[in-house]
């Protein structure tokens, strides 16, 4: 019997890979349709619509919002040096509009077309592709269901888990963690990720076992977890913090899988659907591995990929992964980490000279995009190191979930990816997405991204055909004890659009 080609992926050699691309190419091609065609603008209105001033005057106040103002009263603000949302629904058309600015040293204005940092918007994504590659075949006859190890040779396992060195195994490990409950820190035995028992489809939903390797573990135990312990990592070295110090030339995926090394929560249940059972940002490591495995697998690159099986408008500015340095740098909004006040970061500029430092609407920021820490804590790759105009993202998400984008196998998939949350009545969650009644709005689903200094918020509902995604180039820093309003600023917002829009007369 001849092996299946899951079980040899990762040996196909240069020619098959060229074999597959091209394959894969014309199949897409065949599946999808072409890429919507090029039409003039789309605009906004109509004699039940919401007044396109009114929209614009909603945007305007929560860009107006300092981190100590008000944002619908509800105490939030956002400290934004820009923003920018894309608005649809059916019978009214499309609603885009940019304020503020994409570059603050630059002068360089926000605009409809600016590409902004989307964060776990990302996951979404990562999922449509693994959609389209199951019912291509790619994974086998098992599809989704295929496990991790069929995509992995011994030496990569090893590299994800044990490391290379043998007298000290990076796992079993001692760690400090999140609580996936009540979100305080505790001590935890971590053992090694069994890739015999994980499935494709566990790892783009989250229920995989393993613990999301930067946002949710400190293994040196010094109080910070892996990616607040890079991004302030001149602070600690100033501060003589021991820390972990990255090697040289950790550019991809891989690189900072096993730079950082995988490691599963003794107490999650693997395709459980508890709290407890989910990686705390319900797939940063998944996804994550997902993107090398499809990347291995095809030949492709995940852009190549992401062009191929999200097909978009002709002129639309392309949705593009930031996995390796350079950056690219036209089109694309520099990202603010902006505190409110003498804080920690505005301290260490003060008092240091640690962190270049701009003026944001009064407040003290810092420009991480020109940091290495942004790569570094971002070569997830389809964990949320992709960068799209909301516009784009919005006419994807539009697409996917009134049923225009897949295929009706495909389709199927989808509609089968999402699982119940237990602790979580009503919500279910599947391949990067959330889905769920929303008391006010009925039927929808939704996703939130959150990296440093980008904050994005995606909604759907079934209610007129309503889809809007909002995002900033910014993520308010705080101190302990403080709430952070970043990612609340930009839900709010885009809440309040659907709200002006699904109750118009």
């Amino acid at each position: 019997m001849a092996p299946e080609r899951s079980e040899i992926a990762h040996t196909l050699t240069t020619q098959s890979r060229r074999w597959l691309t091209l394959v894969l190419l014309v199949t897409f091609t065949l599946v999808a349709g072409p890429a919507p065609a090029a039409s003039p603008r789309q605009g906004w209105g109509g004699p039940d619509c919401t007044a396109r001033p009114v929209l614009k005057q909603l945007v305007d106040d929560a860009f107006a919002a300092s981190p100590a103002g008000d944002f619908l009263g509800n105490g939030r603000g956002s400290g934004a040096p820009g923003y920018s949302v894309s608005l649809s629904q059916r019978g009214c058309g499309v609603f885009t509009y940019a304020v503020g600015q994409r570059d603050v040293e630059q002068g360089k204005p926000m605009t409809r077309r600016t590409r902004q940092h989307i964060g776990s918007l990302s996951k979404s994504l990562s999922g449509t592709i693994a959609l389209r590659l199951a019912a291509a075949g790619l994974f086998g006859v098992d599809g989704l269901e295929s496990t991790v190890d069929r995509f992995l040779s011994a030496a990569d396992i090893a590299a994800l888990t044990v490391g290379s060195d043998p007298d000290e195994p990076a796992c079993p490990a001692n760690i400090v963690a999140l609580n996936r409950l009540t979100g305080l820190p505790e001590p935890v035995a971590a053992v090694c990720p069994d890739f015999s028992a994980i499935t494709l489809r566990q790892l783009l939903n989250g229920n995989h076992g393993m613990f999301d390797f930067i946002n949710e573990v400190d293994r040196d135990g010094n109080g910070f977890l892996e990616t607040d312990e890079y991004v302030l990592g001149p602070l600690l070295d100033f501060l003589g913090v021991p820390r972990r110090s990255l090697p040289l030339g950790t550019d991809t995926p891989f690189d900072l899988l096993t730079a950082y090394g995988l490691l599963t929560h003794p107490n999650a249940v693997i395709g459980g659907h508890g709290l407890e059972d989910y990686e705390r940002t319900f797939g940063t490591t998944g996804h994550t591995l997902f993107g090398i495995i499809a990347e291995r697998l095809t030949g492709l690159s995940l852009d190549d990929l992401l062009a191929i099986t999200i097909p978009l408008r002709r002129g639309t500015p392309p949705m593009i992964s930031l996995t390796s340095p350079p950056i690219p740098e036209r089109g694309i909004a520099r990202q603010y980490l902006v505190t409110s006040g003498a804080d920690l970061v505005g301290l260490t500029e003060d008092l240091f000279g640690l962190f270049p430092q701009v003026n944001i609407q009064g407040n003290p920021a810092i420009n991480v995009y020109e940091l290495d820490a942004f790569i570094v804590t971002n070569t997830g790759g389809a964990a949320g190191a992709i960068v799209s105009t909301p516009d784009a993202y919005r006419r994807y998400l539009r697409r996917l979930t009134t049923g225009r984008l897949l295929r009706d196998d495909e389709q199927t998939l989808f509609d089968n990816s999402f699982a119940p949350i237990t602790g979580m009545p009503g919500v279910f969650h599947g391949f990067g997405l959330f889905r769920f009644d929303d008391p006010d709005f009925g039927p929808g689903y939704a996703k939130s991204g959150r990296v440093t200094g980008s904050s994005c918020q995606a909604l759907h509902f079934d209610a007129r055909t309503t889809t809007v995604v909002a995002c900033k180039n910014s993520l308010d820093a705080f101190l302990a004890g403080e709430v952070p309003s970043s990612s609340a600023s930009v839900a709010d917002l885009a809440r309040a659009l659907v709200q002006a829009v699904v109750t118009s007369p």
